[in-house]
């Protein structure tokens, strides 16, 4: 026998197999959209967690939902940054957290006329926007300004990621009235790295060459991902693992002053983040200085932070035994180069 659901003057039929809710149930939806019947929504996988969340996130998923739960008004949430930094996990804990309190989250990844009034028909969920500069252009995101609006007839939860924020709406940023947090995610620190590393048994002596890394190139979780994998399988300097990982090929410019293998250098010098040094320019005197290009490497696990140089006490020139010597790297810009830590 059908079913025959009255809406409106529109009549559509069923089978048996019909469930009617009040609220939409907790879950995961994906929004179907057909010119013949409109809009429908179709439950998917969940997003939830699936790994352990490292740095903040917990205390900003507590934060959204103390502030939301709080209020009779909307909330918008904007998670912005580099790929790779923790974006998706706070939007996956958000997710699940407000799951295990009853929510229906729905996740918007394209735009069609009259979605706004269909997401205003859903009641109270969690929308979820992820990519939202890509996904959607100029006009798109305007058309649904009004439906972030704290004032908005529908209370829910917003909740947007982005990688670029020149491209989001001048109408998005700087309106808390819209989007009342703007968590920025920043390239990983010192302490979330250990953690991170800690949890897969690296060892002490890598992690530190690994902290050291990651003050010649900002990284992110997808690299420490990489290189954990590496380091768990293969045997060997931190270095040499690095110079085959699709991470760091650009160079940076550094000042090198020290002596190497009797060799005195004082000269700017292209910085390699596997550890190698290429030097166009010998400033200095020695004896033996036969030609004007050389190739050092550094261990990294000697690395230290001295004031607003890197201090590095064990090197070599390529192919020469290792050296317990003192050499100093240093560079004017170190707001970028050391994420903005001196």
């Amino acid at each position: 026998m059908n079913n025959i659901v009255q809406s409106g003057n529109s009549f559509r039929f069923y089978g048996d197999a019909v469930n009617i809710h009040n609220a939409l149930p907790p879950g995961t939806y994906i929004i179907n959209f057909d010119p013949m019947s409109g809009f429908s929504l179709e439950k998917s996988a969940s997003i939830g967690v699936s790994e352990k969340a490292y740095g903040n996130i917990s205390e900003r998923v507590d934060k959204v939902f103390r502030n939301y739960e709080s209020s009779n008004r909307g909330l918008g949430v904007m998670a912005s940054g580099p790929k790779g930094m923790g974006k998706s996990m706070l939007l996956r804990s958000i997710v699940e957290h407000g799951a295990s309190l009853g929510y229906a989250t729905v996740i918007v990844d394209q735009f069609y006329d009259g979605l706004v009034n269909f997401l205003d028909s859903l009641g109270e969920v969690i929308l979820v926007f992820d990519e939202f500069e890509k996904t959607f252009n100029d006009d798109e995101q305007t058309a649904m300004l009004p439906m972030f609006d704290g004032l908005s007839m529908q209370k829910r939860l917003c909740v947007i990621t982005l990688n670029d924020s020149t491209r989001l709406s001048k109408y998005a940023m700087d309106r808390p009235g819209r989007f009342h947090y703007n968590f920025a995610f920043r390239y990983l620190g010192e302490n979330e790295i250990r953690e991170f590393l800690s949890d897969r048994n690296i060892s002490e002596s890598h992690i530190q060459s690994v902290v050291s890394y990651s003050r010649f190139r900002d990284i992110n979780y997808d690299h420490l991902r990489a290189i954990a994998h590496e380091l768990s399988l293969f045997d060997g300097d931190f270095s040499s693992i690095m110079e085959d990982l699709n991470i760091g090929a650009e160079f940076i410019d550094l000042r090198l002053e020290g002596t190497i293998d009797g060799i005195r250098f004082d000269t700017e010098v292209a910085i390699n983040p596997s550890g190698r040094i290429n030097s166009t320019e010998l400033l200095g005197t020695s004896e033996n200085v036969t030609r004007s290009w050389y190739e050092i490497e550094m261990d990294f696990a000697s690395m230290k932070i001295v004031g607003s140089s890197i201090i590095v006490t064990r090197c070599r020139l390529k192919n020469k035994p290792w050296s317990d010597t003192e050499i100093r790297l240093s560079k004017p810009d170190y707001g970028r180069l050391f994420g903005g830590a001196f």
